[in-house]
């Protein structure tokens, strides 16, 4: 066993060792990070021959730590049949019509009847959506797997940029997961979609930072995933992408020469960019299809007046007041009312806490600045920019929606465990003596760190709870019925006559579960404005949105008493379900004669 450079212990260090030949010749930023030893420990260049040895890597181990509670959340998702409401509803619609004569240009309509940037996410979930033919659980599982491979994806590529990357990337993804709600991974959702991928991207920008230029192609297929699920990520993305390009930029002037095969990955980036970004470009010039320079627009001149500078610094800033969420804490987000329920706001003296990863980065940029540990000035950096680029996001924003900015907890533990490894490092470094056992310290309490958080997300991502299980269990009873109604090849209009937000959840499940099940739904547009027709058109799909008079009868949603007997009372009338015999919530099939 020898304690390397990085800090931390090593078995078997003698299977990974570098021979100078190897380092003379990488094409990538020099930093002993790459390999993590000293150069007294530079001893071989035969590889690994035992795989028994090899797997006995402790780093392996910190892998696992994050394979296992999300391979728990895969299983439980898998293990009852769901039915999607709302969002996740309509989200589902989309993704079953990737593969028609209707797919989609752009993503999930916003509170104000905008489109998120693109149909990316439709994309990745629309293999499951062709077997999904009975309820929404392939969708579900499919999407734990995309967000679980981002994350291992985002490990296995941090362990090329050496141990402690490796440990800081694991450790601080556990740490993500510990404060972030177990649905960010088992419910389909685009403000949570794109927080795993911002890990991916994050350690994506770093392999650039230390010279491999390629990974920008990486860089523009996962942050246009990132926007165009989400808006909101756009000026993180942004920021992160121009970060990467200065580091580009920088080492070329250095080396007075253009990166490797630098032609060919401008060919990668302009195919990938057009391959990605055509739909969206298309979806502005057809109907009720893209809207991006109004979402450019957006972070202008919302529809309502900004949240503002400082209320979005003390919003982040609640992520360092002890204990945070990432620690296993409460949220402590004060609650105020808001247009749409409840709308969070952190408390204003919470924005002093943001010295915390000032005082953290500025401590770690000043710590390194040797050849060794040149690299994490790099990181630091970009964490910085993050940070910065996260409050100008929130502050853009027309409320402080803790699920919209979710991705604080992704970026809080990063900003402190980041600067940390070169601040410990200077520390080893003078006292050489106690090198040996500080570095085991730190090496044991990565290690188990991560078992611990391991351990506790288990429970957490395999609980046996279904979110939204009363939502789920009403459409799932609506969908018994529309099996039993026999109404598939059937061209049926559906109204959604409630007022409440149940109703409106309740209705976009139905509308999906018909569909679903072969029925030609139809969105009435007879008695809408031309402002509510776009909003249907946007939120359903435009084929979907129709007169009355193209269908053959129209099913109303119904939830008052007065409602009930109105529908009840009429001729022709033929209740297709309700919810139980005393209830009032039901559906009703009238024929179009009778409207």
């Amino acid at each position: 066993m020898t304690t390397g450079e990085d800090g931390l212990s090593e078995i078997d260090s003698n299977s990974e060792s570098v021979t100078p030949e190897a380092i003379s010749t990488d094409a990538t930023l020099s930093d002993s990070t790459l390999a993590d030893e000293t150069n007294s420990d530079t001893l071989s260049s035969n590889p690994p021959t035992n795989l028994f040895v090899f797997l006995r890597k402790w780093c392996f181990l910190l892998g696992l730590c994050i394979a296992i509670p999300l391979l728990a959340a895969a299983v439980s998702v898998a293990s009852h049949a769901s039915f999607a409401a709302a969002d996740q509803a309509k989200i589902e619609l989309m993704t079953r019509d990737v593969w028609s004569i209707h797919t989609p240009y752009t993503g999930l309509i916003s509170r104000y009847g905008l489109n998120h940037p693109g149909p990316l996410m439709f994309w990745l979930l629309s293999p499951a959506a062709l077997i999904a033919k009975h309820s929404s659980t392939p969708v579900r599982v499919l999407n734990v797997l995309l967000l679980s491979g981002a994350l291992i994806a985002a490990a296995g590529l941090a362990w090329s940029l050496g141990r402690r990357f490796f440990s800081v990337i694991v450790l601080s993804t556990l740490l993500a997961l510990i404060g972030l709600p177990a649905e960010v991974i088992r419910v389909v959702w685009n403000p949570w979609f794109p927080i795993p991928f911002l890990v991916l991207l994050f350690v994506l920008v770093a392999r650039v930072a230390s010279g491999r230029t390629r990974d920008l192609i990486g860089v523009l297929i996962v942050g246009s995933i990132m926007v165009q699920t989400h808006a909101g990520t756009a000026p993180i993305v942004l920021a992160l992408a121009i970060v990467a390009l200065v580091f580009v930029v920088i080492d070329s002037i250095s080396a007075q020469s253009m990166p490797e095969r630098w032609r060919s990955t401008l060919a990668w980036i302009g195919g990938s960019a057009l391959l990605l970004w055509i739909l969206p470009i298309i979806g502005v010039f057809k109907g009720a299809g893209g809207n991006l320079a109004v979402l450019a627009r957006y972070f202008l001149d919302t529809p309502e007046t900004h949240l503002g500078i400082r209320p979005a610094i003390a919003m982040f800033a609640a992520e360092y007041q002890w204990r945070p969420p990432w620690l296993g804490g409460l949220e402590r987000i004060l609650a105020q009312k808001g247009q749409l329920g409840i709308v969070n706001l952190a408390a204003p003296s919470y924005g002093a806490y943001m010295i915390i990863p000032v005082v953290a980065l500025t401590l770690g940029y000043l710590s390194a600045p040797s050849g060794a540990m040149q690299l994490w000035r790099r990181y630091i950096v970009a964490i910085a920019v993050i940070l910065v680029a996260g409050v100008f996001a929130i502050s853009r924003a027309d409320g402080a929606f803790t699920y919209t900015f979710a991705w604080r907890v992704v970026i809080a533990p990063l900003s402190i465990l980041v600067p940390a490894v070169p601040i410990f490092a200077r520390i080893a470094d003078r006292n050489f003596d106690g090198r040996r056992v500080l570095t085991t310290v730190v090496a044991v309490g990565v290690v188990v760190s991560c078992l611990v958080a391991a351990v506790r997300l288990f429970p957490k991502m395999h609980s046996g709870v279904e979110e939204n299980l009363l939502t789920s269990q009403v459409i799932g009873s609506i969908a018994r019925a529309i099996d039993l109604a026999d109404v598939s090849g059937e061209k049926i209009a559906f109204r959604n006559d409630t007022d409440s937000f149940f109703g409106v959840f309740i209705a976009d499940g139905v509308v999906n579960e018909m569909d679903r099940r072969g029925v030609r739904v139809v969105v009435p547009n007879d008695e809408y404005s031309d402002m509510e027709y776009e909003y249907n058109a946007r939120a359903y799909g435009e084929h979907r949105v129709g007169p009355l008079s193209s269908a053959s009868a129209v099913w109303h949603l119904v939830d008052t008493p007065d409602q009930f007997t109105e529908m009840e009372s009429m001729n022709g009338s033929t209740m297709i379900w309700r919810l139980n015999p005393y209830s009032a919530s039901a559906i009703f099939e009238l024929p179009i004669s009778k409207r």
